[in-house]
């Protein structure tokens, strides 16, 4: 049995990142891997000791760019030892690292122990920030979609080290009818008339989500129907004070962190909307169609992957209410499209996301790159071909700027 060692670096609450390797661990079949964790997040080592597994919490140094290179390489080489004592003591056989934070450290343990390194990207980082971070130098880079690994397939170095496993959700029952009686008294509970489109949307309140976006597809909708459309903001963030000013007079409601999202989903929206200005593949969206909802979301990221426009959703251009209010009213306007669309989504969900297939995929990597026996001179080699593949870009890129320039 594999002891697969995961490496978490976050902060604050249980989010999308910390969500899939939860959904990781607990799908595992019993005996099929031991899983322990080292954090510095107390929120998710709580999480994996209510499991029943071990987990360490500890402060994480700040990776390069963040400090001096001085002070990153030495905090490094600090962490780099702790590891190198869990690996000694606790017989692992893999180390994952769950965003890319901590690549460097880990790279640099698993190096000195003979452990093969994956790093687990959840989010877009360019290239010169996942060299920075170390994430090029692991045995394997997991991207959670195509458009993440695109950085890492372009370089020829990494390319063939780079594999794309998807996220899963759990489908449960579909969306209930608009005549069932438990849905009528869910929408009654957050003040939604029977005859009310109840457009949702989820996820941390920042500026990158583009909730601004929404409130503004909002006040041209209920400019042209008065009444007829409800924004839901379902998260909390740094931007909801500013939102909510720009959301007063319109029919917005806040409703917060909940832990009830699905059954939000289930039992109170008619579409859902996803107007970020980046995404990596956004669960919350696979969760929506999991529910039966159509969606709408911008063409950025991982976003055409969950989405297929025109056939289970409408993809829409980045900061356009415009084009987002069209979306919606169109969806609202034509129920035996918005029926369809919201089918289609939940049976993709059903053959090519779930739970099963991403634990599946992790489990097939783990035993491939367990088995490969890798000696530290090979991952040498590899980190000689990642720094001179890193200089001639940049090397490359300067003398493409000076020629810019017109100089020589």
């Amino acid at each position: 049995m594999l002891h697969v060692l995961i490496v978490h670096d976050g902060e604050g609450g249980l989010r999308g990142a910390e969500r899939v390797v939860l959904d990781l661990v607990g799908g595992f079949p019993p005996g099929a891997a031991r899983f322990s964790l080292l954090t510095c997040q107390e929120a998710l080592a709580a999480a994996f000791r209510v499991r029943g597994l071990e987990a360490t919490c500890a402060p994480f140094p700040a990776p390069p760019g963040e400090a001096s290179v001085a002070a990153a390489l030495s905090g490094a080489v600090r962490q780099a030892a702790l590891l190198v004592r869990m690996l000694r003591r606790g017989g692992v056989d893999l180390v994952h690292v769950n965003n890319g934070g901590a690549s460097l450290w880990a790279a640099l343990a698993g190096w000195w122990c003979g452990v093969p390194v994956i790093a687990h990207l959840h989010s877009s980082l360019s290239a010169r920030t996942r060299f920075r971070l170390g994430i090029d130098l692991a045995d394997r880079i997991v991207t959670v979609s195509r458009s993440v690994a695109a950085v890492s397939t372009a370089l020829p170095e990494v390319a063939p080290r780079v594999r794309v496993i998807h996220n899963g959700v759990i489908a449960g029952p579909a969306r209930l009818g608009a005549d069932d009686p438990a849905r009528a008294a869910a929408r009654a509970g957050l003040g939604l008339g029977a005859g009310q489109v109840a457009v949702a949307t989820v996820g941390l309140l920042n500026a990158a989500k583009r909730i601004d976006v929404a409130i503004a597809a909002q006040g041209q909708l209920q400019a042209a129907s008065p009444g007829r459309f409800v924004l839901l903001v379902i998260g909390d963030g740094p931007e909801r004070a500013a939102l909510e000013r720009q959301a007063a007079g319109l029919d917005v409601l806040f409703l917060g962190w909940r832990d009830d999202v699905p059954a939000l989903l289930r039992e109170v929206a008619d579409l859902y909307v996803l107007p970020s200005e980046t995404e990596a593949f956004n669960l919350t969206l696979l969760e929506a169609a999991a529910a039966g909802l159509p969606r709408v979301a911008t063409a950025v990221g991982g976003n055409g992957e969950s989405v297929r426009d025109g056939e289970d959703g409408f993809l829409v251009p980045v900061g356009d209410p415009a084009a987002l209010a069209v979306a919606i009213a169109r969806l609202a306007d034509e129920p035996g499209l918005a029926a369809a669309f919201g089918e289609a989504g939940r049976r993709r969900v059903l053959e090519a996301f779930t739970p099963e297939r991403f634990v599946d995929a992790f489990r097939a990597l783990y035993v491939e790159v367990a088995a490969e026996r890798r000696g530290r001179a090979g991952r040498i080699a590899t980190a000689v071909r990642v720094v001179v593949g890193h200089l001639r870009r940049r090397r490359a890129a300067r003398a493409a700027a000076r020629l810019q320039l017109g100089q020589p």
